[in-house]
């Protein structure tokens, strides 16, 4: 995402400071995410969480490969933002039960 958001930004003609400034509304969306997810965690199967991240990821990136007009593609930033920190606030406490278990 950093890769092609940077160079799809760029190439819409956001300067710098645009391309900035989607990177961290995406940021934002995450944290936002991370937080409420964290939050709700103890209600949640880690598991079935990891998998909607994955599988929300999947489109998500798809998307940005698509000949999209600027605010589409931001959105589609925004959602993978939300989708990678789903993935994230899932896998890190799930591969530390894995640790403790074993």
């Amino acid at each position: 995402m950093q890769t092609l958001g940077s160079l799809h930004l760029a190439g819409a003609g956001l300067s710098g400071s645009g391309v900035g400034a989607v990177f961290t509304l995406v940021a934002s969306a995450g944290f936002v995410t991370t937080l409420t997810i964290a939050r709700i965690s103890h209600r949640l199967d880690r598991l079935k969480t990891l998998g909607l991240g994955t599988l929300l990821l999947a489109p998500c990136l798809g998307a940005m490969a698509l000949p999209l007009g600027t605010a589409a593609f931001v959105a589609a930033m925004v959602a993978c933002g939300i989708a990678q920190s789903i993935g994230f606030v899932s896998a890190y406490p799930l591969a530390a039960d894995g640790a403790d278990s074993s």
